[in-house]
C-alpha cells in the first residue's frame, strides 16, 4: 500500500534519531491510517489505541507510535480499530509500517438533533442506492441501501471476523437497532415501535432496561438480578440478597398546597425510606423541594436536611418521630424547635420539645455515621 508523504517524513525523522542504537536483530514497527475523506494520515495512537503481543501474549505498547520488536519472534497487532482482534504482523524489513483505510461512511443529524435515522453520507455526498465497504483482508465491513441518505430496509456492519456487529432495520418511521458481541451474542437493542432499550452482558443476562411506552421506566440489573428500578414518580434500590434497600416517592404539589410555603417555588413532596439487609424499615424522611431528586443525586441529601418529618424505626417498628419548626430566613430555613414523639413497640408513648442542641445530641444516638444517610 502506498505511504503518504507525511508518513514518510515521520519515518525519516524517527530513523534519524534511532539509527545509532538500531540493531539488525530488531525491528521498528508502527501503524498509520489513511483518512478516506481528507487524505490525511493520522498516526495510529491518534486514531486508535493499539499494542503488539507475541505468541506468549507478552504485550508491547507504543511509545510515540512506535514499538521495537525482536525479528526472531512472531507478533500480532491488537487495535481498537479492528475491535481488538489479533492480526498477524508481517515483518519484512527493519522498519515495518502497516497502513489502514478508515471508513468513508459518515452521518449527520438534521438541525443537530439526535435521531436514530440520521442522514448518511460518503464523505460529504449524500448516499443513494446500495453502498458497501470492505476491510483490508477483503471481508465485508458494512452494507446498506439508502434513499436521500436515509436507510432503506437495513444497514449492517461487520467485525473483521465476518460476524455481524450491528444492524439497523427500518420500517417506515420505525427503526430497530441491535449490536452484538464478537461471539454473536446480543449486546444492545433499541426498538422505536416498542419504545424500549435493553443492554445485555456478555453472558447473555440483562444489564439495564429502559422503556417509555407507558411512562418512563428504567431497570438496572447485576448478574441478572434486579438492583434498581425507576418508574414514574417512584424509585427503588435492592440489596444483592434481593431485599429492598431504599425507596423514594415523589408527589407533585397543587397550587393551593404550594401557597403555604415560604419558598413559593416548592413543587414536590418526597418520602425517602431506608431498610436494613433483612428488609426492615430503619428510617423515613418526608421533605419538600423544587428539585427533581433521585436516589443517586447529590442534592437529595441537602434537600432531606430540611425535612418536615423524620421517623426512626427499630426492628421495623416506630421508635421516634421528629417534626421541626423553622424560622424562614431570606435564603434558608433555620430550625428553632423540634417536636419529639416517642414510641414503644410501635405504639405512641410520650412527646416533648427539643432545642436544636438537644436534637443534635439525640441524632448521635441514632446515627453513628451521619454520611450513611
Amino acid at each position: 500500500m502506498k505511504i503518504p508523504k507525511m508518513a514518510i517524513i515521520l519515518i525519516l525523522m524517527f530513523l534519524g534519531s534511532k539509527s545509532k542504537c538500531q540493531t539488525l536483530d530488531s525491528v521498528n514497527y508502527s501503524i498509520f491510517f489513511n483518512d478516506c475523506c481528507s487524505n490525511k494520515t493520522p498516526i495510529g495512537t491518534f486514531y486508535s489505541k493499539w499494542f503488539v503481543q507475541d505468541e506468549n501474549e507478552n504485550k508491547y505498547f507504543p511509545k510515540n507510535n512506535w514499538v521495537k520488536l525482536d525479528n526472531a519472534k512472531s507478533y500480532f497487532l491488537v487495535s481498537t480499530f479492528m475491535y481488538n482482534v489479533p492480526i498477524k504482523i508481517n515483518i519484512n524489513n527493519q522498519t515495518t509500517i502497516d497502513t489502514f483505510q478508515t471508513s468513508c461512511l459518515q452521518y449527520k443529524y438534521p438541525d443537530n438533533l439526535f435521531t436514530w435515522m440520521p442522514i448518511h453520507l460518503v464523505c460529504s455526498d449524500t448516499i443513494n442506492g446500495n453502498y458497501s465497504e470492505y476491510y483490508f483482508n477483503g471481508k465485508l465491513r458494512l452494507k446498506g441501501n439508502f434513499l436521500h441518505g436515509k436507510i432503506v430496509d437495513s444497514l449492517n456492519t461487520y467485525f473483521l471476523s465476518g460476524n455481524l456487529q450491528s444492524t439497523a432495520a427500518v420500517d417506515g418511521k420505525h427503526v430497530s437497532y441491535k449490536t452484538f458481541f464478537q461471539d454473536r451474542k446480543l449486546e444492545y437493542i433499541y426498538d422505536s415501535k416498542l419504545k424500549h432499550k435493553i443492554q445485555y452482558t456478555i453472558e447473555g443476562k440483562i444489564r439495564s432496561k429502559y422503556s417509555n411506552k407507558n411512562g418512563n421506566s428504567f431497570y438496572k440489573y447485576d448478574r441478572g438480578n434486579l438492583r434498581s428500578k425507576k418508574k414514574g414518580n417512584k424509585e427503588f434500590i435492592w440489596y444483592s440478597n434481593g431485599k429492598l434497600q431504599e425507596s423514594l416517592t415523589r408527589k407533585p404539589l397543587y397550587l393551593l398546597q404550594r401557597l403555604k410555603f415560604h419558598k413559593k417555588n416548592i413543587t414536590y413532596n418526597y418520602c425517602w425510606t431506608k431498610y436494613d439487609s433483612l428488609g426492615l424499615k430503619t428510617k423515613e424522611i418526608m421533605f419538600y423541594s423544587k428539585d427533581n431528586c433521585s436516589l443517586n443525586s447529590n442534592h437529595l441529601y441537602g434537600n432531606a436536611d430540611e425535612f418536615s418529618l423524620v421517623t426512626y424505626y427499630s426492628l421495623g417498628k416506630k421508635k421516634i418521630v421528629i417534626s421541626p419548626i423553622y424560622y424562614h430566613a431570606e435564603d434558608e430555613n433555620i430550625p428553632v424547635l423540634y417536636y419529639l414523639f416517642e414510641y414503644e413497640n410501635g405504639k405512641y408513648k410520650s412527646s416533648k420539645d427539643l432545642l436544636p442542641g438537644d436534637y443534635e445530641k439525640l441524632m448521635l444516638d441514632y446515627e453513628k455515621d451521619r454520611e450513611k444517610f
